[in-house]
């Protein structure tokens, strides 16, 4: 970087100034005192990044959401694995987590899956990913994107909505019931719509399958319904999205550079939006408070346009525009500033033209700096030549993505910025791919060979996933991508509507000016950069988790207000044999960290006093998690371009076939027998003595200390157990639960489910309390041992853990037998590979087999070389009938 600087430094010195660059003054903060604050903020708080690909974008209830998430250093887009774990979220349409799994990092790839429920109602739902370190920065800053689910009766009816606003808070709908197989409407038995206020009607549809209703618009309450309808007894549950009012836009303009100098010609940009957040296309003219038409506009892409403008400082502009509706709106323009200076761009090939647009009667007597910086990283920090009003920056100097410019004065207070992306040729990343075959019949395996090398053509290391999608079924995302999000929208403030439109290279004069209009419509968010340009740094909010973690505290006193400090505090899992011990601090806190169990896993967290003996009150922190602010605009017409119905049905077939369960829409009743639960605790074995009730009621024992008192091993005086041969008081673990012997006697004979004795090496897996023996009962129902006495000191918690690894299913057609099976193979994902690695000649191979239906498969590849920069491509497999 400090190359960049010097290389573009002397650069400017040749063509613009005729002086030093680096005169100083008392009044200032110096060019390297600027670089250094970037290079301190760098290292108080280097920030995260994390983008995920799926399988697919679009699924049906039970079926897997299969992901790969790449978690980068925000500078330099290196892979970082500092934080051990990332979070993955299914979010409904009412912004509730349906779902939340952990992943850890395993050789430098995050990757797992997020299960989805059979009942789980259909939507357009959004999956989000963060770690705990993103946490601090807030929900902005995780990775968000749309997935729409389907339900299992999605293939076979569906509901058409219609809305009509009869005003801005009244609206009228009109469900319309379809079976989709014969195209003819439906009559539900019941139905149930729950709007904003949460109050459930029961409602009725005509004879024609089609319901009328109305409701109050809301924006925060009613945007989305939720309807369940009851059909030959089965029961279909949906999310409506309520559609914006056809009236309901508004527009936002921009003058070049943040400010409308007086009496000079000037780019305004625009952006138009509905009230769903998406870009709306409009056309209008801008008038002065005469009524003098200055000009005309339209958008171009997304909503948003620009056009050239001047006016006086007495002017007072409007815009007058109309969206695709007809629908007519004034806004009122920025008013023009006579002492205002902005920052132009022009740009070709091979340079940068940086301007400054000033109100020609106005005259700069301050010094001027411009300060340029990409991803927080400084490039260079440069006085503004004299009065000259342009400066020129060659183009191969600056990294790829988003180049921040700011206007500054010697205090270092931003007068106007301006955003600009480049490509540099050096950073772009190429990825060949071939197969072994022109095309491929049903059933047959494909080889495929993916090549990645540099600008100069030289082989890449390189590590990505890759997804294998039949196009009968559905098509692939590609509004977002691993290359648009970390180069583009990661960057920028506020929702960026389909940021990989900008890369399509369609035409890439008409996709620069595009990309433009953006910047200019856009902010740049990472740092505080007027404070950072003060020497005043931002610090990090979140922490960085390296393990998972318990934390709690102990109080103690008479009336258990007091903290307990020096309590000894236990962790145990005797579902995977940890033990783990520590003191509580000054203030009665704990923490136990630098352990991680899998997901589901239970704890028993118990406080003793200094003297070893039960004491103090024991909590145990709530485990929180960020909360859903907001979710992503949901734009279905761009990415189903066809009927899904045939893939719902598709889908669900296929979930049948697979696990055999789902009994949701079949005709007869399919009958499942339940595995035989083993005897004992998750630690029985074979060689260990299992006890059940048949081993008892020859006894007949009247409490559970008759019970045991039957039992070889085991000793009752007074009831106080002991275990030969040692007589030592054993471990004893009631429900898993660490219990004295004076608690079981509100156990009854007949709770008992079955009694474990372990003793001698037997017993060793319960860490240095196994030394006197373990005795685990198990109850038939759970058995709650306060209630006779209550227990301050011991608590159990289920925190969440790290999501164990389970490899996607891809049949193999390798025997004459399999390829004829009877039964169809019904994947919509034919294949998924969360981590494929390049090796030394930049090369990676991958083999599935087809399935049974002929057209296109979609191959979506995505991922990161070790430097940081992105991999991205798609190719089309053509399957022959």
């Amino acid at each position: 970087m400090k190359h960049m600087k010097r290389t573009l430094l002397f650069y400017i010195a040749l063509v613009a100034c005729p002086f030093s660059l680096f005169s100083e003054s008392k009044n200032h903060i110096s060019i390297d005192s600027l670089e250094s604050f970037f290079y301190q903020q760098w290292l108080l708080f280097p920030q995260e990044k994390v983008y995920a690909q799926m399988d697919k974008p679009s699924y049906i209830a039970g079926e897997d959401i299969w992901f790969r998430a790449h978690l980068v250093e925000a500078q330099t887009h290196r892979p970082d694995t500092t934080s051990r774990y990332i979070y993955a979220e299914l979010i409904n349409p009412l912004k509730n987590i349906v779902h939340r799994v952990k992943v850890r990092n395993e050789e430098g790839a995050y990757s797992g899956y997020i299960p989805t429920a059979e009942d789980l109602p259909e939507g357009d739902y959004s999956v989000r990913f963060y770690t705990r370190y993103m946490e601090g920065l807030g929900d902005d800053y995780f990775f968000k994107r749309n997935i729409r689910i389907g339900s299992p009766l999605s293939g076979f009816y569906r509901t058409e909505s219609t809305f009509n606003y009869k005003d801005e808070a009244n609206i009228d709908i009109e469900i319309q019931f379809v079976e989709l197989v014969n195209h003819s409407p439906i009559v539900p038995e019941k139905i149930r719509l729950t709007v904003g206020d949460g109050r459930v009607r029961n409602l009725k549809a005509d004879l024609q399958g089609q319901l009328h209703t109305s409701f109050k618009y809301d924006s925060q309450k009613t945007s989305v319904l939720y309807l369940e309808y009851e059909y030959k007894g089965k029961t279909h549950a949906q999310y409506i999205s309520v559609p914006p009012s056809e009236n309901s836009f508004d527009v936002a303009f921009f003058p070049e550079g943040g400010v409308f100098p007086a009496n000079t010609l000037t780019k305004i940009a625009f952006k138009a939006i509905n009230s769903d957040g998406l870009g709306e296309d409009i056309e209008g003219v801008i008038v002065n408070h005469r009524g003098d038409t200055l000009q005309h506009f339209a958008s171009r892409h997304l909503g948003m346009g620009f056009f050239w403008c001047m006016a006086t400082s007495e002017d007072r502009l409007s815009a007058i525009c109309k969206n695709k509706n007809g629908k007519e709106k004034t806004f009122i323009l920025p008013v023009a500033d006579q002492t205002g200076l902005s920052l132009q761009l022009n740009r070709n090939r091979e340079e940068i033209r940086v301007l400054i647009n000033q109100s020609p009667e106005f005259s700069r007597t301050d010094d001027l700096y411009l300060v340029i910086h990409s991803r927080g990283a400084h490039i260079s920090t440069i006085p503004w030549p004299g009065n000259k009003q342009m400066v020129i920056l060659p183009q191969d100097v600056f990294p790829s993505g988003v180049i921040h410019l700011l206007l500054v004065n010697q205090q270092m207070i931003p007068i106007s910025e301006r955003l600009l992306f480049h490509i540099n040729k050096e950073e772009q990343v190429n990825l060949r791919f071939s197969t072994d075959r022109f095309s491929y019949g049903k059933r047959e395996k494909a080889e495929a060979t993916f090549s990645v090398t540099d600008y100069a053509n030289q082989p890449l290391e390189g590590n990505f996933s890759v997804s294998v999608t039949d196009n009968n079924d559905l098509l692939p995302d590609h509004r977002v991508t691993i290359y648009s999000y970390l180069l583009l929208s990661s960057e920028l403030k506020g929702y960026i509507e389909e940021p990989a439109s900008y890369f399509k290279n369609e035409s890439p004069k008409e996709e620069s000016e595009n990309l433009d209009v953006l910047l200019l419509t856009q902010g740049w968010r990472r740092y505080h950069i007027e404070k950072l340009l003060k020497g005043e740094l931002e610090e990090p909010r979140g922490f960085m988790e390296g393990s998972s973690y318990i934390t709690g505290n102990v109080k103690d006193g008479l009336q258990l207000n007091k903290p307990a400090a020096g309590y000894t505090v236990s962790l145990y899992s005797f579902q995977y044999l940890f033990f783990e011990e520590t003191e509580t601090d000054e203030h009665g806190n704990f923490r136990f960290e630098n352990f991680e169990l899998p997901d589901s896993v239970h704890y028993v967290v118990q406080s003793k006093t200094k003297k070893g003996k039960k004491g103090g009150l024991l909590t145990i922190d709530e485990e929180t998690f960020p909360v859903v602010e907001k979710i992503l605009p949901f734009k279905e017409r761009d990415l189903y371009t066809f009927d899904l119905a045939p893939y719902f049905r598709k889908a669900d077939d296929l979930f049948i076939q697979s696990n055999g369960m789902r009994v949701i829409h079949l005709d007869n009743i399919v009958v499942t027998g339940k595995k035989k639960k083993k005897n004992g605790s998750v630690y029985a074995s074979d060689h260990i003595p299992v006890y059940t009730p048949k081993d008892f009621e020859k006894r007949h024992p009247i409490n559970i200390y008759d019970l045991l008192m039957g039992l070889p091993e085991i000793i009752v005086r007074n009831k106080m157990i002991t275990m030969r041969p040692m007589m030592s008081i054993p471990l004893i673990l009631v429900d898993n639960m660490e219990t004295d012997t004076g608690d079981l006697e509100i156990i009854g004979a007949d709770d008992v489910a079955s009694v474990e004795v372990y003793r001698g090496a037997d017993a060793s897996i319960f860490g240095m309390k196994g030394d006197r023996g373990v005795l685990i009962i198990t109850t038939k129902k759970g058995v709650d041992l306060s209630s006779s006495k209550k227990i301050f000191n011991v608590k159990t918690t289920t925190p969440l853990g790290f999501q164990l690894k389970k490899e996607f299913y891809s049949p193999a057609y390798e025997t004459p037998e399999q390829i004829n099976n009877v039964s169809p193979d019904l994947r919509t994902t034919i294949y998924w590979a969360p981590d494929i690695r390049t090796n030394r000649e930049g090369e990676a191979k991958i083999q599935f087999y087809t399935a049974d239906s002929p057209g296109t498969y979609s191959v979506v590849v995505e991922g990161l070389t070790p430097e940081g920069l992105p991999i991205y491509g798609t190719e089309i497999i053509t399957i022959h009938p």
